[in-house]
C-alpha cells in the first residue's frame, strides 16, 4: 500500500494527479490547503478533508469517490471539478454556499436537487451526464456559463436572470425551443449544434451575441442571426476573418 507522507503541514497548494497512493489520511492534518488535485488517484473517501475549512478548489475527477461526504467541512470551497465517477446525489453541497463554479463531465448522478441552493453558482458544467432537470438551474441569478452539452436535458425552462448568462451550450441534446434566450442580452455565444431547434429567432434582438454554432439542426433559415459575426451552420458559415478578406 501507497501512504501519502512527507507533506509540509502548511502546504496551500497539493497536485497529486495521476499518483499511485492508496492512503490519503495524510490529507487531514493539512489545515492551511487552498487548492487540491486528485485527478485520476485511488481516493475513495472525501472525509480525509474534514480539516480543510480553507479549501478553495478541488478536483476529484477520475477518482474511486462514490458520495461526496466530507465536504460539509470545505465551506470556503469555491470550485469542484469531477468527472468519470457515479455518485447518489449532491445534498452535500447545499451548504457550501460560496461554490461558483462547478464543473462535471462523464458523471451519472442519481439526485441533482442540490444544485437548486447553489446561489452564487456563475459556472455550471454537466457536460455528458445524466442531467436532465434544466429547471434546477431556475433559481441560480449568477449564472453566467452554463453547458449542458451531451447531457440528457430536453427542455429550457426560463431563468430568473437569463441576462447574465454569457455562454450557453446545449449540442448534442433533444432542446426544440430556445425561446427563452429571447431576453438573453449579454449573450455571446450559443452551442445548439444537433440538437432539434428549428427558430432561431428568439436570437435577432441579441446585439451581444457573437457566436452561434448551428449544424445539424431543424433550421431552414438563419436571418435572424445575420448580424452575428461567428456562425456555422448548415445553411452558410463565415468568420470575422473571411469576412474581412472579402473587404
Amino acid at each position: 500500500m501507497s501512504i501519502l507522507t512527507d507533506v509540509d503541514p502548511k502546504i496551500t497548494k497539493l497536485r497529486l494527479v495521476g499518483s499511485q497512493i492508496d492512503d490519503f489520511s495524510a490529507l487531514k492534518g493539512l489545515h492551511d490547503l487552498e487548492i487540491l488535485n486528485v485527478a485520476d488517484t485511488n481516493l475513495d473517501d472525501l472525509r480525509v478533508l474534514s480539516n480543510a475549512d480553507k479549501l478553495r478548489q478541488l478536483d476529484i475527477r477520475g477518482t474511486q469517490i462514490k458520495d461526496l461526504m466530507g465536504l460539509e467541512a470545505c465551506l470556503n470551497l469555491e470550485m469542484l471539478r469531477i468527472g468519470e465517477v457515479e455518485i447518489n446525489d449532491l445534498t452535500v453541497l447545499r451548504n457550501i454556499q460560496k461554490l461558483t463554479a462547478f464543473q462535471s463531465e462523464i458523471i451519472q448522478v442519481s439526485d441533482w436537487s442540490g444544485l437548486a441552493k447553489l446561489k452564487h453558482l456563475i459556472h455550471f458544467l454537466a457536460r455528458r451526464s445524466n442531467f436532465s432537470d434544466f429547471s434546477l438551474l431556475r433559481q441560480l441569478r449568477n449564472l453566467q456559463i452554463i453547458n449542458v452539452e451531451r447531457s440528457l436535458v430536453t427542455e429550457l425552462c426560463e431563468l430568473k436572470n437569463i441576462e447574465n448568462v454569457i455562454i450557453m451550450h446545449v449540442g448534442h441534446t433533444q432542446v426544440s425551443n430556445i425561446s427563452m434566450l429571447r431576453d438573453a442580452k449579454s449573450l455571446k455565444a450559443l452551442n445548439i449544434t444537433s440538437t432539434n431547434v428549428s427558430d432561431l429567432e428568439p436570437l435577432r434582438d441579441l446585439q451581444n451575441l457573437e457566436r452561434v454554432f448551428c449544424k445539424n439542426t431543424k433550421i431552414t433559415t438563419i436571418d435572424a442571426i445575420r448580424h452575428v459575426p461567428h456562425v456555422i451552420s448548415d445553411f452558410g458559415s463565415w468568420k470575422p476573418d473571411e469576412e474581412n478578406e472579402q473587404n
